[in-house]
């Protein structure tokens, strides 16, 4: 026991020097990427690249709906063909949308990963600028710190090197 609490004594002497250099910010990427001038204009270009599927997709929703809502109503007079008829045509129309969408939302983030990766780089070097102008020894995304001080919040001084 006697060695253990020299052993824990002498690691905390040493540990202390090591920690005393040490110098860490935060930064909150989800700010700096949603608000940054970079990251605006990518997600209007998304935006304008996807409005037309959007609508088509939204357009192909409410023709289900309408169908699936005829369907009900025409149930109990309809012949048994004509509720086929509709039931496979309602079928075809479901599982469209359901590629679509699919589709959709890969070829979206797809493109906003494509559309990203410069930024990323970018962001990375501005970090990486401040960090060694300050002698940070670590610069950590804020959402991994279960609590930071507000003083070594860097996320304005990057958004603002950024843009």
């Amino acid at each position: 026991m006697k060695k253990f609490a020299i052993a824990a004594a002498l690691a905390s002497v040493i540990a202390v020097p090591v920690f005393a250099d040490t110098k860490i910010a935060v930064v909150d990427m989800q700010q700096v990427l949603a608000t940054s001038k970079s990251g605006q204009a990518i997600g209007k270009q998304l935006r304008e690249k996807f409005t037309p599927r959007q609508k088509a997709l939204v357009a192909l929703q409410s023709k289900v709906k309408g169908e699936a809502s005829d369907l009900k109503k025409m149930s109990s007079t309809a012949s048994a063909k004509d509720l086929a008829a509709k039931k496979n045509q309602l079928n075809t129309d479901t599982l469209q949308l359901q590629q679509m969408q699919a589709k959709f939302f890969q070829d979206v983030g797809v493109e906003r990963q494509k559309s990203m990766q410069d930024l990323y780089k970018k962001l990375q070097a501005t970090v990486a600028g401040i960090a060694k102008k300050n002698d940070y020894t670590m610069v950590m995304a804020k959402r991994l710190a279960l609590y930071s001080e507000p003083s070594i919040d860097i996320t304005d001084q990057v958004k603002k090197e950024l843009d």
